[in-house]
């Protein structure tokens, strides 16, 4: 089952995951977007999985837009942060560091 909602500046998508025969829930995924103007935004998304009890993924991020043409990032998730450069209007021109598991990544992979 999947859902969508969404209003000005705001957007949240969900799903759930039923076992059969019988039926159980088996996952919840969610995710929400907000945006406060032209220059923040916001973004979480996360998947429950029932049979463990705990969040199989997650992740938060705050973003800040300059003058409409740099967004810089800070994201994080179950193992780590990120803190993320790009430009929206190339999204090949980006720039990734998370000094966990990632190192530094340029470009838009």
């Amino acid at each position: 089952m999947r859902g969508q909602a969404s209003g000005e500046g705001w957007q949240v998508e969900g799903g759930l995951r039923l076992g059969l025969p019988q039926i159980s829930l088996k996952r919840l995924a969610l995710s929400a977007q907000a945006m406060w103007g032209a220059e923040w935004s916001l973004a979480a998304a996360g998947e429950f999985d029932f049979a463990s009890g705990s969040f199989v993924q997650f992740e938060a991020g705050i973003f800040r837009t300059f003058l409409g043409c740099l967004r810089v990032g800070l994201t994080f998730y179950l193992g780590g942060f990120r803190l993320s450069v790009d430009i929206p209007a190339f999204p090949a021109a980006k720039v990734q560091f998370a000094p966990l598991d990632e190192g530094l990544r340029l470009g838009g992979l």
